[in-house]
């Protein structure tokens, strides 16, 4: 599994490439795609070029990243929902954590439940989510 702070990663995804790593990843795995230190450097060029990526990794336009990824009509992003939200069957959970103190946020794969899949931080999992709290969702619905 790769993670955001792999050396093989320029300096600006291994701080801020959490939520690009998080929603490849749950792409790749759901659509049987490749998630590769290859396959996320191409997205974030591609996204950087098209500016829907900016320079501290933020995804402006997710919508733009899953159409490029999947092509159109496969996802669409429904948008930021609280840490209650009951997630359907036919939809995609990226998790979004926050720790007391921190000046950022950290978003992570989720299962459907707000259980941490996959964290883009590293095999051991980062600080945010052992330490922090979950205080919202962006999911993506299957069309």
């Amino acid at each position: 599994m790769i993670h955001q702070n792999d050396i093989d990663f320029p300096f600006a995804i291994r701080v801020w490439g959490c939520y690009l790593l998080a929603l490849s990843e749950r792409l790749a795995t759901h659509f049987d795609m490749p998630f590769t230190h290859e396959s996320v450097m191409n997205l974030f060029a591609y996204g950087q070029s098209n500016n829907f990526i900016d320079g501290e990794v933020t995804i402006t336009d997710p919508q733009s990243l899953c159409d490029h990824v999947l092509g159109r009509d496969k996802v669409r992003f429904e948008g930021k929902f609280s840490p209650i939200y009951i997630v359907s069957d036919n939809e995609l959970e990226i998790v979004c954590y926050h720790k007391n103190g921190a000046s950022f946020n950290h978003f992570c794969s989720g299962n459907g439940k707000g259980i941490v899949l996959y964290d883009p931080w590293n095999e051991e999992g980062s600080d945010s989510v052992r330490n922090g709290e979950l205080i919202g969702k962006r999911i993506y619905r299957i069309l």
